[in-house]
């Protein structure tokens, strides 16, 4: 079940293997970690916990998600969107732990691929933040198997582009009335907003996701239910408490109930 305080349970792994308690005490272990090679207990134990850690992950791309499409039912368009790209941000952490490469945090960001006989790399990006980081890995890690990275928006990457329209809410506009004025999303007067969503489920190229017009909600539509379907696959299924939890959200009339079939069981 979703909780604020809960670390990652791959990086207490490594935490706690040198005997530590915080990333800032495990840099001091850093040229250990890199001498470290993964053993096939590491990768076992591992597997486990980058699966908790994804689908802790996935809980938070949900109920951004859902928690967004009900403001945007309410008339809510500006915030709506911080809660859209944060459901992306998530939807990609989860992607990138199912892949199998964990970032560790000792004074500098480390990259594990959890597989026996595997080294760490050091991440030496220009963006060591949690969300450039894992935008950065998408780009490194699946950008030729993900579908919304083969185009991009005015020349800028999808997630980039997102990112973006987060940052001009969060950072950008001071004042009521640049508030007022700045909406990325079509209007709903001119496409009804529950026919937007079922269309872009339903668009499989995705031609809206690279659209500016649309992005804003196409994107993270699609970046949803793609890893949705990866849960599935995988055979991962969600906690019963907050499967629980998220029927508040699928009340008669509500458009997140076009999600409800999305989510793994």
């Amino acid at each position: 079940m979703l909780t604020a305080s809960k670390r990652a349970a791959c990086q207490r792994y490594f935490e706690e293997k040198f005997g530590v308690s915080s990333p800032e005490d495990l840099a001091i272990f850093r040229d250990e970690l890199r001498a470290h090679r993964i053993t096939l207990a590491d990768e076992q134990a591992l597997r486990d916990h980058s699966d908790s850690d994804a689908l802790a992950s996935y809980e938070r791309a949900a109920l951004s998600l859902l928690q967004a499409v009900c403001d945007l039912q309410k008339g809510d368009r500006l915030w709506a969107a911080v809660k859209l790209y944060y459901s992306v941000f998530y939807s990609l952490k989860t992607e990138i732990l199912l892949e199998r490469y964990t970032p560790i945090r000792a004074g500098r960001v480390l990259i594990f691929d959890c597989k026996q006989g595997e080294f760490c790399k050091q991440y030496n990006g220009r963006s060591s933040g949690d969300h450039g980081l894992a935008i950065a890995l998408a780009k490194r890690y699946f950008s030729e198997s993900d579908v919304l990275q083969s185009q991009s928006i005015d020349g800028i990457m999808t997630y980039e582009w997102l990112k973006s329209v987060r940052e001009v809410v969060q950072y950008r506009l001071r004042r009521p009335p640049e508030l007022e004025k700045f909406d990325p999303f079509f209007s709903d007067e001119q496409w009804d907003l529950g026919n937007q969503i079922e269309t872009f489920l339903a668009d499989t190229e995705p031609y809206y996701a690279f659209d500016a017009d649309y992005a804003a909600l196409a994107i993270p539509v699609k970046r949803f239910q793609l890893t949705s379907q990866r849960l599935m696959n995988e055979n991962m299924n969600l906690d019963s408490e907050f499967r629980s939890y998220l029927d508040r959200y699928f009340e008669a009339g509500s458009l997140s109930n076009r999600f409800q079939a999305l989510l793994p069981s």
